[in-house]
């Protein structure tokens, strides 16, 4: 409005009376074709959150998609604080719903191996670490060594099964999570969410080692290409 009527900002909008401001609002609401509906604004902005935290987990993305589509259909925007509480519970529900599908299809056997994982023996450390030990350079003898590793946690259970539907980026983030926790602060996590967890931080053990494999490829084929313009360039080529 001060742009409009080409005041600085030093001027204030002021008001005589409550019912002045509003039907000033109407006013300004007219003349940019915006609409002040606050429970469907809430219904506009549901509806990509829901989709979109399918995939994404930032909830600055998440409210960049419901402010996109609030601003198409021209509709005036809620605060932030209303759109941050949407996404935190849209989010949250959509994640306990991947965590439960997760362990439903385990049964009791598998999550007690999961769970063993945290156990510490008397004087040891607790297998948990496995979970989390970095994958080395690329050699042969390292993929070997991850090789035999993965081998040794097969006997967890079956991470493809558990895992199914799950989008990458939910089982990236959730391995995430149990890189910064340690056995005991692990056992503090609920138990499904505990076992999704740790469920999630198995499967991106091989995810890792197809990372490696890839790189490996990927490097072969560019010192292939590199010989093969060397025996071109020579004379005896």
């Amino acid at each position: 409005m001060r742009g409009l009527l080409e005041q600085d900002e030093s001027v204030s909008p002021r008001h005589d009376s409550v019912r002045t401001a509003a039907r000033q609002r109407d006013f300004i609401r007219e003349r940019l074709g915006v609409v002040y509906e606050m429970e469907k604004a809430r219904e506009v902005a549901a509806a990509p959150i829901r989709e979109a935290v399918q995939t994404k987990d930032n909830p600055a993305d998440l409210i960049n998609v419901a402010l996109e589509k609030l601003v198409k259909a021209r509709m005036e925007l809620p605060c932030y604080s209303t759109l941050d509480e949407m996404v935190s519970a849209i989010r949250t529900e959509v994640n306990e719903d991947f965590v439960a599908a997760i362990v439903s299809r385990m049964d009791e056997v598998e999550q007690a191996r999961l769970l063993g994982l945290l156990r510490v023996p008397a004087g040891g450390r607790s297998r948990f670490d496995e979970l989390k030990r970095p994958a080395k350079a690329p050699t042969v003898s390292h993929l070997r060594e991850h090789l035999a590793h993965l081998d040794r946690l097969e006997a967890l259970g079956t991470t493809v099964t558990w895992l199914q539907g799950v989008p990458p980026g939910k089982v990236e983030r959730s391995a995430g999570q149990t890189k910064v926790l340690d056995a005991a602060e692990m056992s503090k996590v609920g138990v499904v969410k505990r076992c999704a967890l740790l469920a999630s931080a198995r499967d991106q053990l091989v995810t890792m080692l197809c990372k490696r494999m890839g790189s490996i490829t990927k490097k072969t084929k560019e010192d292939l290409k590199k010989i093969r313009e060397r025996h071109r360039a020579s004379p005896s080529g």
